[in-house]
C-alpha cells in the first residue's frame, strides 16, 4: 500500500534469508513470494543475507 503511486519514484530492496534455501527452486519460489505480498513486479536490490560458502552452492 505505501508504493502505491510512488513505485518508480523509489528504490526498493529486501532480502533473501539463505539459510531456508535448500535447493535452487527455493530461491526462486520465495522471490515469486516476495513479490506478491509486496505486489510489485520487480525489486531493484536483492540481498543475500547470511551468505556463505554452503548455501552459496544451493542457491547458484
Amino acid at each position: 500500500k505505501a508504493l502505491k503511486g510512488w513505485r518508480e519514484r523509489v528504490y526498493l530492496s529486501t532480502k533473501m534469508p539463505t539459510w531456508i534455501v535448500e535447493k535452487k527452486d527455493d530461491y526462486r519460489r520465495f522471490l515469486e513470494e516476495q513479490l506478491e505480498r509486496l505486489k510489485v513486479e520487480y525489486i531493484d536490490f536483492y540481498h543475500f543475507h547470511f551468505l556463505n560458502e554452503d548455501n552459496f552452492k544451493n542457491i547458484v
